[in-house]
């Protein structure tokens, strides 16, 4: 089956009436030939028969409801379905930037015990649904471009602009790469090969079962976030790409008492006079037919993603404050240099990560002697206390990781030793 689909897409180059060479943030529109098979096919991984309704604007106790999800496995790969065949003309496949993929938000509809009863039309743009596709590219693009800048972020500064984040995304919408590129000199061919090379890794997680679309997914897990109000455990479908926001987590199935430790922590850190967020659990049934998913390594990631995070965050600073660099000590610099590299190594959506591991110590050294440095990555409301959280964290799953970390990215179903589904 044949879905046309727009994405977003980065390369580099002089655009028509700029001075110099700028990043290229626009649309890639795509013609994508998706695979079809039969539910027999597959097989049920993990379903879960109820769900906690949450209203807008609703008041008091949200009530369970008698509705579920069903994750489906085929050829080693996890499925969420997204909607039956008949409706993709009308979904939100053409637009590739909006508030519904914002790197700092949610995957859309990976909530897997909270559902919401109601979900409108896009005041923005005006279409129902969600690019399913678009999220993990934006959080991959925004993040590196973030790697990479020094006072004003390089999303903002990306080619074409805008005065605000709503004229900037209405305009990445409406720039199509093949129809800008004429005006575009000295295009990177290097920079261009990659987001291609990630366009067809996104392309290929859509699949048609029956008479329905599905998406290629992470693992379930237990999730916790962090808010001034409330800490929330919640069970979700893992995220795709590095996540900025450093208080949230994620945990395997069979990790709930240690996500429920980690929330009375998050409680314990952002509290306001000595009054504590509420700590709130939506908790519900599940059946997992396949042990496997309980094989989700969610502590090597989160290491490896709060190395990632204070090597870029210091690199960041370092590169804007030269003094403060030249005056660090030359074993914590070679560190930060060494992380820093494999940090721009790492790529989410092709599942190549770099090994950062050995640097975590020294990173923490160095984030500290730079009065913690936070420019993309966002900690909790409070945030001295949510950051010695994060370094205690750090350190404690530093002491129990195995011996090389960081190599590679949990985007199918786990699998046992040699072997396959």
């Amino acid at each position: 089956m044949k879905i046309d689909i727009s994405l977003p897409f980065l390369t580099k180059g002089k655009p028509k009436r700029c001075a110099s060479e700028r990043d290229i943030y626009v649309t890639m529109p795509m013609t994508i030939d998706v695979p079809e098979v039969f539910p027999s096919q597959t097989e049920t991984a993990f379903e879960t028969f109820e769900h906690y309704a949450l209203f807008a604007g609703s008041v008091g106790d949200p009530k369970k409801v008698r509705s579920g999800i069903e994750l489906r496995a085929y050829e080693g790969r996890l499925y969420r379905k997204l909607f039956d065949v008949g409706s993709i003309a009308d979904a939100a496949f053409h637009i590739a930037f909006d508030d519904t993929t914002n790197p700092k938000a949610d995957d859309q509809d990976v909530s897997i015990s909270t559902g919401f009863g109601y979900y409108g039309k896009n005041p923005l743009f005006g279409y129902y649904g969600t690019n399913p596709l678009a999220g993990a590219l934006r959080r991959q693009i925004e993040w590196d471009l973030e790697k990479t800048s020094v006072s004003d972020g390089n999303v903002v500064l990306a080619w074409p602009t805008g005065s605000g984040p709503t004229t900037r995304l209405r305009n990445r919408n409406a720039a199509e790469f093949p129809s800008v590129a004429p005006s575009i000199e000295g295009i990177d061919d290097y920079v261009t090969e990659t987001s291609m090379k990630r366009l067809e890794a996104q392309s290929a997680k859509l699949l048609v079962i029956g008479q329905d679309l599905w998406v290629a997914c992470r693992p379930p897990c237990w999730r916790v976030e962090v808010n001034e109000d409330q800490v929330k455990i919640d069970l979700a479908i893992a995220i795709e790409g590095f996540d900025p926001l450093l208080s949230r987590r994620h945990f395997s199935l069979d990790r709930l008492e240690d996500a429920r430790g980690y929330a009375r922590k998050c409680a314990k850190a952002n509290a306001v006079e000595g009054v504590q967020p509420a700590l709130v659990e939506y908790i519900v049934d599940y059946d997992a037919p396949m042990p496997e998913l309980m094989e989700f390594d969610a502590d090597t990631e989160e290491l490896s993603r709060v190395g990632y995070a204070l090597a870029g965050e210091c690199m960041r600073y370092g590169r804007g404050n030269v003094i403060w660099m030249n005056n660090l000590d030359s074993g914590l610099r070679q560190s930060l240099f060494a992380a820093y590299a494999a940090t721009m190594e790492t790529d989410y959506v092709q599942g190549r990560m770099g090994d950062v591991t050995p640097y975590i110590d020294d990173l923490c050294a160095v984030w500290r002697n730079f009065n913690r440095p936070l420019k993309y990555c966002e900690l909790g409301p409070v945030r001295g206390k949510s950051g010695n959280l994060m370094i205690k964290e750090a350190k404690s799953l530093l002491e129990n990781a195995p011996i090389n970390l960081g190599t590679q990215f949990q985007s199918v179903l786990p699998r046992t030793q040699g072997g396959s589904l």
